[in-house]
């Protein structure tokens, strides 16, 4: 949201409200239907698991793949928009990259050393995220312009399901709470209660920081938009802490990837789809470490071959693909 809220703006205008409420319509709907399969499959895996129960292996391979790619591809994203803030607010680096890739190097350690730390360390950082969300759209309702809101509305319809598919991967958060659904208490009560909560929370504050972002009047709408509202809304220092804000919720994001990745993988060689080393489960920290790794790996790749946006389309490509398949799945 911190950066796709701009890049929404700037192609559809305020008709952007509309591309994240369909982007969050359809993810509902998955939503319902990962509710469905992890009452009947209440283990690690999520997608590729509820396929490679229902398919043909080398359809379930594909979902897999698809997730595993969607997964790196859209941590890739959050890493490149974690530097991307960095360089335009805090610091200019020579290496554009040099912050993200610092990042990734200790969430990887992090996913390495356990889950119950790697849990810890996201609820925090959610929790702060959530507050400082908060705080960005009542300092912005004050500057309320319901003339600006109505003058910048796109009618194109073809750019507001273009920018919706574009966002989607803001509301994504729902499978990576169900790939670790072998690591929940109670995975069958507590992760379809967790979905809902995320989905109806996610909802109502993105909706509401488009709309805040578009009472700042911008000139111009980028990646960026959201922290040069800020500024605008809370002065110098309320900006700067939701820039800071900013960064660790794209860290936040960044580590439910890297564990949701890594997990599907884990998933792939239990199941036969991956040599039986990359799931091996370390005695000490009790994490597939070999997994991490590769996610990792493939996230560092994506993020330095790729830009921004093309990371944004990729990931919701080729998840959207795995989804529409694991939604099959379950009719079937």
């Amino acid at each position: 949201i911190f950066t796709l809220s701009g890049l929404a703006i700037r192609n559809v205008g305020s008709a952007a409200i509309l591309s994240f409420l369909l982007a969050a319509i359809v993810a509902l709907f998955t939503a319902l239907t990962y509710c469905e399969f992890v009452s009947i499959y209440p283990r690690t895996g999520e997608g590729y698991l509820y396929a490679r129960k229902t398919f043909t292996p080398p359809l379930a391979y594909f979902v897999g793949w698809a997730l595993f790619l969607g997964y790196t591809s859209s941590c890739a994203f959050y890493i490149a928009s974690l530097s991307s803030y960095f360089n335009e607010f805090l610091w200019h680096c020579p290496v554009e990259a040099l912050f993200g890739i610092i990042t990734l190097a200790g969430l990887t350690f992090l996913n390495i050393k356990g889950t119950e730390e790697s849990g810890k360390f996201q609820v925090v950082v959610t929790a702060a995220k959530v507050v400082l969300l908060i705080w960005f759209i009542f300092g912005g309702l004050k500057f309320s312009e319901v003339e600006e809101v109505m003058n910048r509305f796109s009618t194109d319809v073809a750019a507001i399901g273009g920018t919706a598919a574009m966002v989607f991967i803001t509301f994504f958060g729902f499978s990576a709470i169900a790939a670790s659904a072998g690591e929940v208490k109670n995975p069958v009560k507590n992760i379809p209660r967790a979905i809902f909560i995320s989905m109806t929370v996610v909802t109502i504050l993105y909706t509401a920081v488009v709309l805040v972002v578009l009472f700042a009047g911008l000139t111009e709408y980028t990646e960026a938009s959201m922290g040069e509202a800020a500024k605008k809304f809370l002065g110098p220092v309320g900006g700067y802490v939701i820039i800071a804000g900013a960064i660790f919720s794209m860290i936040s994001a960044s580590n439910a990837s890297v564990m949701a990745g890594s997990r599907v993988l884990l998933s792939m060689s239990n199941l036969g789809h991956m040599p039986r080393e990359v799931g091996v489960i370390n005695k000490k920290t009790r994490t597939p470490i070999i997994s991490v790794l590769l996610v990792s790996g493939m996230i560092l790749i994506f993020a330095l071959l790729l830009p921004l946006e093309d990371l944004s389309f990729f990931a919701n490509t080729v998840l959207l693909l795995a989804l529409i398949l694991v939604n099959i799945a379950l009719i079937v």
